[in-house]
């Protein structure tokens, strides 16, 4: 994840405001805005500033939530404008607003589960007057998106694509078996986000802003750069250590990944190309068994050779090597049903305009 930067322009003067006592224009929320390709904020005063209408967020993989930089700009007038004294004569800027934190609050339609709304982020920051300062704020904290990944809408289930693992489930547990709680393709949601900021003057003077509204369109896959859904390529990413650097990325690495613009397919094979721990057992059971059809495949077997076993671009069929490819297979099912049959559910949205 790169880093954000930000970089301050006051490009024009902002006019003055009356008694500052809570009045929101003296203290404006004004935009989300929009990073650059190098992941850039820049805030500029006036009618020329680069924001976002809409967010987009991606829960196939985005686990750290939805990051907004929010333009807040001070317009009350300095000081010196108001007592007629300069620098020298005024030790402090009393019309500087030191902000204390924001409210964050959801407006929800069509979803069963209740997200966390109404709390409370510390987002410690100084504007002075006639100025604006950019404060980034997590709009969709991870305990946000766990709620959201409890949503029968969002999840569901979906049944094994491999044979082979189907027919070793059955044997153990009397089913084909498939996997729970998946993100579903192609089904989208919106979360209207309510942003409130709040702050004091030197003299102890509350400042509350407006409210600031942002939709944000809740996915699983829209965000993912289309790739080819075969096994042959999940099984390339995984294994050439070339394609495990996310540096060797075809195209430029979002600032977050599953947030506003297309990610690297790649990114979410790796985070769920593994072997649930409580399946390893009836997997090995499979392996361990003769008489359970031999689990060759020469599209992934060339991948799975270990020490002595390997011969040329074949394998020997021993124990330790079907433990290798019943997982393997399990691996590759498990990343298809997270990750790579989503691109077929779910259309995929262009990077935001």
């Amino acid at each position: 994840m790169s880093a954000f930067k930000t970089v301050i322009i006051v490009a024009c003067a902002v006019s003055l405001c009356g008694c500052p006592d809570r009045e929101a224009q003296t203290f404006w929320a004004q935009a989300i805005l929009r990073p650059d390709d190098s992941c850039t904020v820049t805030a500029l005063l006036g009618s020329q500033i680069d924001s976002l209408q809409l967010g987009r967020l991606d829960l196939s993989i985005n686990r750290s939530g939805y990051f907004g930089a929010v333009q807040l700009v001070n317009g009350m007038a300095r000081s010196e404008e108001v007592t007629g004294k300069g620098a020298k004569d005024v030790a402090l800027e009393n019309n500087l607003i030191s902000i204390t934190g924001v409210t964050v609050s959801y407006d929800v339609q069509g979803l069963q589960v209740a997200l966390p709304s109404g709390f409370f982020q510390y987002t410690p920051m100084g504007i002075y007057p006639q100025e604006a300062a950019i404060v980034f704020v997590n709009l969709m904290p991870p305990p946000v998106l766990k709620v959201l990944r409890t949503e029968p809408f969002l999840v569901g289930t979906k049944s094994y694509t491999d044979p082979l693992l189907s027919a070793c489930h059955e044997r153990e547990f009397g089913d084909a078996g498939g996997w729970d709680n998946v993100p579903l393709g192609g089904r989208e949601a919106q979360v209207l986000v309510r942003l409130r900021f709040e702050g004091t003057l030197h003299d102890g003077i509350e400042v509350v802003s407006n409210e600031l509204l942002f939709p944000i369109t809740i996915c699983n896959g829209c965000l993912i750069s289309p790739r080819t859904d075969d096994a042959l390529g999940i099984v390339l990413d995984v294994f050439l250590p070339e394609s495990v650097d996310e540096s060797n990325y075809p195209e430029t690495a979002p600032c977050i990944a599953g947030q506003d613009k297309l990610f690297d397919s790649r990114r979410c094979v790796h985070r769920h190309y593994f072997v649930d721990p409580s399946a390893v057992t009836w997997l090995d059971k499979c392996a361990d068994d003769p008489t359970f059809p031999d689990v060759t495949d020469p599209l992934i077997s060339p991948y799975l050779c270990r020490g002595p076993e390997f011969i040329g671009l074949g394998c020997i069929h021993t124990t330790p090597y079907r433990k290798d490819h019943m997982r393997t297979r399990y691996a590759i099912e498990r990343s298809g049903a997270y990750c790579s049959t989503l691109e077929g559910e779910s259309p995929t949205w262009p990077n935001q305009p």
